[in-house]
């Protein structure tokens, strides 16, 4: 009798354990689903101030995507990394008159990458009448990571109009605190700073540590590696047949610019590679109201445009002047430094605003 009393205690013991368990797992889910909804029905004009948005979108690639569709775009700027280094977006928003941009330019991106996300934001209705894609030549061609890269871009894309729980969190937390940032204030002042040491360097200083350093420095090797390596995408015309399709059944005014690289990195692209790529290019004409094809020169660049992209405090430029310096992995051969973003933004906004006149 006092082993059945003893074991029906221990049952009992153990009920009230997963019963507390269950109790708990269930109202742990209504708080975390709470805080999921709660995250995800925040404006994100009730988090950050237009300008630090728009200023943020330099930062990283994957920001701009997550935000996309949260700012209601009237303008959506797709393409690769390029385009988050080469725009400064409140000078493009000046410009066209409004700060409902969206970027979605993840790194490394394809042309498939693209295509990819003309079909996503359509099915979800939300695709706006004005869309800038920036182009540059690796987009158009092949490579050993292919593959991975557009699987991971595919995955961002689909899940724009998704949440997390971290996201949420994020979001929350913005909401609560982080109202008064000032990343565009910020922003200006790195560029103001950086300025005169940027245009105070020599162009033929950089030109020969770059020459100099081709065979030893692991980013120009990098380059010319894949340069020398390129194959053009079969069905790449197909595919910009399918991208035309799209922007037609939606009256989409598609503004296709070509970013410009540094000049070192454009003068290794052998002829037969430039001229498929402009030749690709020229294949968005029926459709797009304008393609504006940049290079560094057109808009008043140089290598020194490329070198310090972030504006990192302290840099030291004047090491490119002294006669023993090889080391050029300050320089990003494909992406415009900060200072030269507002360069080019001044020349291709008022191209794109006169292209949607």
């Amino acid at each position: 009798m006092n082993l059945f009393i003893s074991s029906f205690r221990k049952i009992n013991h153990s009920m009230s354990h997963r019963r507390f368990a269950v109790v708990l797992l269930f109202f742990t889910g209504i708080i975390v689903g709470f805080i999921y909804f709660l995250g995800m029905c925040i404006d994100l004009e009730d988090t950050i101030r237009p300008e630090d948005y728009l200023a943020l979108l330099n930062d990283n690639d994957t920001y701009g995507c997550k935000n996309s569709i949260r700012i209601h775009p009237e303008v959506l700027v797709l393409g690769d990394s390029h385009a988050y280094t080469a725009f400064d977006f409140n000078m493009l928003a000046e410009a066209l008159g409004t700060y409902r941009i969206a970027a979605c330019t993840l790194g490394g991106s394809y042309t498939e990458t693209f295509l990819f996300a003309l079909k996503h934001y359509e099915s979800l209705g939300e695709l706006p009448k004005t869309i800038i894609y920036s182009t540059s030549p690796r987009q158009f061609w092949e490579d050993g990571n292919k593959a991975r890269m557009l699987f991971s871009q595919k995955a961002q894309i689909a899940s724009i109009n998704e949440g997390d729980l971290l996201f949420s969190i994020q979001n929350i937390f913005a909401w609560l605190f982080i109202k008064n940032e000032n990343a565009h204030q910020q922003a200006l002042a790195r560029v103001s700073e950086h300025t005169p040491l940027v245009e105070g360097m020599n162009e033929d200083d950089i030109g020969r540590v770059l020459k100099d350093s081709e065979s030893t420095a692991e980013n120009l090797k990098r380059w010319l590696r894949s340069i020398q390596e390129a194959q053009i995408t079969d069905g790449s015309e197909e595919m910009v047949r399918e991208i035309g399709d799209i922007v037609r059944r939606n009256g989409i005014n598609l503004i296709v610019v070509a970013i410009p690289e540094s000049a070192w990195l454009e003068a290794q692209y052998p002829d037969w590679l430039r001229d498929n790529y402009y030749a690709l290019l020229d294949q968005f004409r029926p459709f797009a109201r304008r393609v504006l094809i940049y290079t560094t020169s057109d808009v008043g660049l140089g290598n020194r445009h490329f070198i310090n992209r972030s504006l990192k405090s302290g840099y030291d430029y004047g090491k490119w002047s002294d006669p023993d310096y090889l080391d050029s992995s300050g320089l990003n051969a494909d992406h415009i430094g900060a200072v030269g973003a507002v360069l080019f933004t001044k020349k291709a906004a008022k191209d794109i605003v006169d292209a949607l006149k």
